[in-house]
């Protein structure tokens, strides 16, 4: 499989750069059903000037990684960089984003292949031994 890197522009709201080792994996699935890749990783571009949600408050978000609906894999952040998609586990964990269809939240198959995959060769190339669900 390919990985297509789309870097994201260094940003304290979404790329800071800050160097982790990371011991797992963080799945998510990216809430927003039937869009793409693509638009999630441009969403996250966004957010770099520094926006803000309804409460007043700066949005950061990111992911290393986003899984699109055709399997497609586009890698926003470097491995062994933070992203913004944990909470409390951004500090030692490579993130990934899936698309789906629609509100259920259930994956494609090529989703589902392309998660497999990468989770495969994320474990083996940098030794992690845990997988983290985060909703």
């Amino acid at each position: 499989m390919e990985i297509k890197q789309m870097l994201l522009t260094p940003s304290k709201f979404t790329r800071p750069q800050t160097k982790i080792k990371p011991t797992a994996i963080a799945w998510h699935y990216v809430g927003n059903p039937n869009t793409s890749a693509l638009a999630n990783r441009n969403y996250f571009e966004s957010l770099k000037v520094g926006k803000k949600n309804s409460k007043g408050n700066y949005i950061y978000a990111s992911s290393n990684f986003i899984i699109g609906l055709d399997g497609e894999i586009i890698e926003c952040i470097p491995v062994g960089e933070k992203s913004f998609c944990t909470n409390q586990a951004n500090g030692y964990t490579i993130s990934v984003e899936c698309c789906h269809p629609d509100s259920t939240g259930r994956f494609t198959e090529a989703t589902y292949n392309s998660m497999v995959w990468l989770g495969k060769y994320l474990m083996q190339k940098y030794n992690i031994k845990n997988n983290i669900r985060h909703y």
